[in-house]
């Protein structure tokens, strides 16, 4: 329910639910994705009912017949009672006493409390208000521990919930459940006293329109916020905010003398107030310390929920595809290298070795955020060859450009945030992402993870607009670079 997470949220989904962002192809995958793994679950119990009804009152009465039939176990069972609609992934009777379990199936590895129980408590209400005696509940998430090749009935775990023990307790689930259902009947009756108001509740935006999950109706909400908002405000926690609203202080260009700006805070101020870019006095002296050559590289990766290659678990992360950048000397023209792999084999053999050799002769390789180190530490974890090396390599000789940008850049223009796609725009205009076929990350692992199915007619095609796309970013990255040093007066136009 909506009405959890934000009053202003539901009435939008009520009566104005085409103002919603709309869902991604990527985020469309990652819901297949889930529905798949539910499918995966049901083959735990093989007696199962599946309700198949074509729309909501067809599967509450298929319900009803097979409870009357005697299923001890249906999936997607529906139940409609007061106008409140629930669907349970699974219904389970327990014993001979008519007493039901409710089974909640998740595509995460780990049961997250603030998502999971406030929705397998709705489900709970629901059951009971019908009539049906729930005495349990459960969250199946997947066993981190599979790994491709096991047995599928070894790819689920009961949800654990930590006590402040820190010792793991599945029965703090219904346990919690149970402590969350009157916070439900609450809930409830919030949103029915939304649905009655002939406008939407005057609600700003703030940290509630991300958690637990980010609002479908943010994009129009952020619309109508000041543009000087204060929820803006670069890593601004979260009591100093409500301590500023709570002081009438909306805008951050009317923050109290007291407010103590960070470094970066104030930097991001007087871009917005003032549009006084900020270039640090230390840039030119990071980048003159930068040993040649300098390679750029960048990596793109899938994390399947189900693991598709052998020994690989849920979510592991496996890099299909790198592009480098290379340069000699400052002015030099970049030398391009790149790998994309085969699409029938796991491709992280092929990764790590030609990357390897690719980058052997650099003495700084740079990148963009954390991911490429973190990505090589993880095949290194794996075992995959020339990965060990690596490691040792990003360690010693990696320059993160990310860091370099926030702690020594702030345009105007950045808007607060420092992505490449942001801040290639602010410092090259008219150069971008515009002309690809693939233009983002999400969109490169849609495409790859498809192409591992089959589901690629045209695979040469495809296999160009990744390269294209993996390329793009590597050249981006020696823009801002160049970029840079022309700000800091050491390549002056």
């Amino acid at each position: 329910m909506g009405a959890y997470q934000c009053e202003k949220r539901h009435w939008l989904s009520v009566f104005e639910p085409e103002r919603a962002t709309k869902l991604t192809d990527a985020e469309l995958e990652r819901m297949a994705q889930g529905t798949h793994v539910t499918e995966l679950a049901r083959k735990r119990w093989p007696n199962g009912v599946l309700i198949e009804g074509k729309n909501s009152l067809e599967a509450v009465e298929l319900t009803r017949q097979a409870l009357s039939a005697g299923a001890t176990v249906i999936f997607e069972a529906a139940f409609l009672v007061g106008g409140l609609f629930a669907r349970v992934d699974v219904l389970e009777r327990m014993g001979r006493r008519n007493r039901y379990r409710v089974i909640e199936v998740k595509s995460s590895l780990d049961l997250k409390p603030e998502k999971h129980i406030p929705d397998i408590a709705f489900q709970v209400h629901v059951v009971q208000q019908s009539g049906l005696d729930v005495t349990d509940a459960a969250v199946l998430t997947l066993n981190r521990e599979f790994r491709c090749g096991d047995d599928l009935k070894d790819l689920f775990d009961e949800g654990w919930v930590t006590n402040e023990g820190r010792t793991k307790d599945v029965r703090q689930v219904w346990k919690r459940v149970r402590k969350a259902l009157p916070e439900v009947k609450e809930a409830i009756a919030r949103a029915r006293a939304v649905e009655a108001r002939s406008t939407a509740p005057d609600i700003e935006v703030g940290r509630h329109c991300r958690t637990p999950n980010e609002c479908p109706y943010l994009a129009h909400c952020e619309a109508s916020r000041h543009i000087w908002h204060v929820s803006r405000l670069p890593r601004i926690k979260k009591q100093q905010e409500a301590e500023l609203r709570e002081a009438g202080v909306h805008t951050f260009d009317a923050l109290p003398d007291s407010f103590d700006l960070s470094p970066l805070q104030r930097r991001f101020v007087r871009a917005e107030c003032e549009g006084v870019p900020y270039v640090g006095e230390r840039l030119a002296e990071v980048l003159e310390g930068i040993a040649y050559p300098l390679a750029f590289i960048d990596f793109e990766a899938v994390q399947p929920g189900l693991p598709v290659f052998r020994e690989t678990q849920p979510y592991e992360r496996i890099p299909f595809q790198w592009s480098a950048h290379i340069l000699s000397h400052p002015d030099a023209e970049p030398k391009h290298l790149e790998f994309l792999a085969d699409e029938g084999s796991d491709p992280r053999f092929g990764f790590a070795g030609t990357l390897r050799e690719a980058i052997a002769d650099a003495a700084t390789l740079c990148y963009y955020s954390s991911y490429e180190p973190d990505t090589i530490r993880g095949l290194a974890q794996a075992g995959i060859p020339h990965a060990g090396p690596m490691v040792d390599l990003m360690a010693e000789r990696g320059l993160d450009l990310l860091d370099v940008v926030r702690d020594h850049l702030y345009l105007p223009e950045f808007r607060g945030r420092f992505s490449i796609k942001t801040v290639l725009p602010a410092l090259a205009p008219g150069f971008g992402y515009s002309d690809l076929q693939i233009q983002g990350g999400d969109h490169a692992q849609l495409v790859f993870a498809r192409m591992i199915r089959g589901e690629i007619e045209d695979v040469a095609a495809t296999r160009t607009a990744l390269l294209d796309y993996c390329c793009r970013d590597t050249e981006a990255m020696v823009i801002v670079f160049r970029a840079l040093r022309r700000l800091a007066g050491l390549n002056p136009e």
